[in-house]
């Protein structure tokens, strides 16, 4: 009986259990579904919303209203599902089209482009769709050679300009921020670009493409100073410009050539920065004035443009006497019959132009200069691989100018000279290098082609030039001046040249020059022989390679005295060993060839010698400049 009662308490105790996990199990159950039921219903939204949302944008994207024209377009509001395909701003297919939505909110001002009101009613507008390209043909523009479209290019410029104020503290308002111009011809003038805009052609600098037609008599664009009378950085990106040289029918203005007119210049103030200004691939066609003129400004930038056919400046950097353009570049610009100057430098700093082709067709331009830097202030000027081909000038520069490199030139035809200098003043920092020109064939030059006269040049390197002439020249280097010293002018070959050069003092601007010395004993003085080398041709304080040469082997110079040590030597003078070798004096067994350093003072270096035989023939000496090192001060006694 014990055993039986055991048994039925442990089966109500199983049996609990198994209520239990059948309860939980429920209760699972339950909740599972409950989950099931969520999900469903999720999606059962999900799929609702979709439907309403694909509704809603196919309403949208069906125009229900496509007007012909803006005057059609104001004739009616709209609603906020409503989508409107507007045909054109006057007529159909006139690019002043596109599409719009009805914002039943708006109360912006009507812009007659961007955003429509409706007469009538107060809130609401019609704007357009937002998009990444502005033109000036939503604003009315033609491009069709004809209209006058500055007011239309005009107000496209200030719409786009919104997206850009660095003077306001919410610089961007949603807009593009650049201005396209399709194919065409947009006549204008005096338009102004007051901000950070880019202006990008639909077909680039080409024949029959994107172009600014600029109206006799104007400026075509004035870049102007930001919200914050500051800054102004504009992007030229395939566009083309050219001068107006048709008949217009109903216009009587004629062309007047000023070289105060250009394509595209900048306002003159001192507060403006013109910061970051570039022209890419742009062409400029037949400028009857000056292509582009920036008065002041940091970072312009030419890159891949063409200037064809000026009648004055193609580029123009600065002004005279004022302000300034610094870190300019052009690189790879074509320019092509520029009948005065490719480049004219007023005042720059820092400018680099680079891998530039400078040429014409035919006849010779009389006139005409790659660069023009007379009259202006030129520093930092880096000059690189030009191809050159019947322009009358290649470099014109006033003294002043400093640290002008010019380098891997190649020049054809070259009717004037390939470098002027002029001014009074010292030029230093001036290098050219690996250069090779030639005159007009059958032709030489009436003065020489590299002319640094009335001046002085200091501190520069003149190496690895040649020339060519058809028929004989005079000199090749007019550098005649007192002033021309410390130098390195070497590797200089001309062709058909009465000379290579006039240097007065050529020695001292690293030149061999040989001065030699009959050596008799009627002009031996107390054991010396003075002013083997004439002080006057010789720099104080430069550093010299001398060589020493005596035509007579038999006579042998037994000592040679010095003030100051020599090779090493301590203090005190020395007295080599010197002896004749051939024509070459030896001391110690090595050639007589040492660096010394021509004190100020002195009347210039002297040979004190004992012969052991007769004196008779001649004694030689030859110099040239070789570095200016500051530690060597070794000198001959007197």
């Amino acid at each position: 009986m014990a055993i039986l009662i055991g048994l039925g308490e442990l089966w109500g105790d199983a049996k609990a259990s198994a209520l239990a996990v059948k309860s939980a199990a429920d209760e699972a159950l339950s909740d599972v579904q409950a989950i099931k039921e969520t999900v469903d219903n999720a999606a059962e939204l999900a799929e609702l919303a979709s439907s309403q949302a694909q509704s809603t944008l196919a309403n949208i994207n069906q125009f229900q209203f496509t007007p012909s024209s803006l005057s059609q377009l104001r004739s009616v509001g709209g609603s906020a599902s409503q989508r409107t395909q507007l045909l054109g701003r006057v007529t159909p297919g006139d690019g002043g089209g596109g599409d719009f939505f009805w914002n039943p909110n708006s109360t912006a001002d009507d812009d007659g482009a961007m955003v429509i009101k409706v007469p009538g009613i107060n809130v609401g507008r019609y704007h357009r769709m937002p998009g990444p390209r502005v033109s000036p043909l939503h604003f009315g523009a033609k491009g069709d050679g004809y209209t006058d479209d500055s007011a239309a290019v005009q107000a496209a410029i200030n719409y786009v300009l919104k997206a850009n104020h660095p003077g306001q503290t919410s610089p961007y308002d949603g807009n593009p921020g650049s201005l396209f111009l399709y194919k065409g011809e947009y006549r204008i003038k005096d338009v102004e670009i007051n901000g950070s805009i880019k202006i990008e052609g639909e077909g680039g600098g080409t024949y029959a493409q994107s172009y600014f037609v600029v109206i006799a008599n104007h400026t075509g664009i004035w870049l102007g100073p930001d919200s914050d009378g500051v800054s102004q950085s504009t992007y030229f990106d395939y566009v083309a410009f050219k001068s107006e040289s048709i008949v217009i029918p109903g216009h009587t203005e004629g062309q007047v050539y000023s070289p105060d007119i250009a394509h595209v210049k900048t306002k003159s103030s001192n507060t403006i920065q013109s910061n970051s200004v570039y022209f890419n691939y742009c062409w400029f066609q037949s400028m009857q004035n000056c292509g582009v003129w920036a008065t002041q400004g940091d970072d312009w930038k030419f890159t891949d443009c063409c200037f064809d056919v000026s009648s004055y400046d193609a580029i123009r950097l600065g002004t005279l006497g004022g302000r300034y353009v610094a870190n300019a570049r052009i690189i790879n610009c074509t320019f092509f019959g520029n009948r005065e100057n490719c480049i004219r430098l007023y005042n720059v700093r820092s400018c680099t132009i680079s891998m530039n082709p400078a040429y014409t067709a035919g006849s010779q331009l009389p006139n005409s200069n790659f660069i023009n830097g007379l009259q202006g202030t030129v520093n930092n000027l880096q000059v690189l691989a030009t191809t050159f081909d019947s322009l009358t000038n290649f470099c014109l520069l006033e003294s002043s100018a400093t640290n002008v490199n010019i380098t891997n030139q190649v020049l054809t035809n070259l009717y004037g000279v390939f470098l002027y200098v002029n001014g009074g003043g010292i030029m230093r920092g001036l290098r050219l290098s690996q250069i090779t020109f030639e005159s007009v064939a059958g032709q030489g030059w009436v003065d020489a082609p590299i002319r640094i006269q009335y001046c002085g040049l200091e501190e520069s390197t003149i190496d690895d030039i040649i020339a060519r002439t058809g028929i004989t020249s005079p000199l090749l280097l007019d550098i005649p001046g007192a002033n021309v010293t410390g130098n390195q002018i070497s590797r200089v070959r001309g062709k058909n040249f009465t000379a290579i050069h006039n240097l007065a003092k050529p020695g001292k601007n690293g030149q061999e020059v040989v001065f030699a010395k009959t050596v008799t004993t009627a002009n031996w003085s107390a054991g010396s022989y003075t002013q083997i080398v004439p002080a006057n041709l010789l720099e104080a304080g430069s550093v010299y390679l001398i060589s020493m040469r005596y035509n007579k082997p038999q006579v042998q110079i037994a000592t040679m005295s010095y003030t100051v040590p020599i090779e090493g030597s301590s203090s005190g003078s020395i007295a080599p060993t010197a002896a004749i070798s051939g024509n070459v004096v030896t001391y110690n067994g090595q050639p007589f060839d040492f660096t010394l350093k021509y004190l100020p003072g002195s009347a210039g270096w002297g040979l004190q010698a004992m012969s052991t035989g007769a004196l008779g023939g001649t004694l030689s000496i030859s110099v040239r400049l070789v570095s200016s090192l500051a530690d060597l001060s070794i000198m001959p006694i007197v």
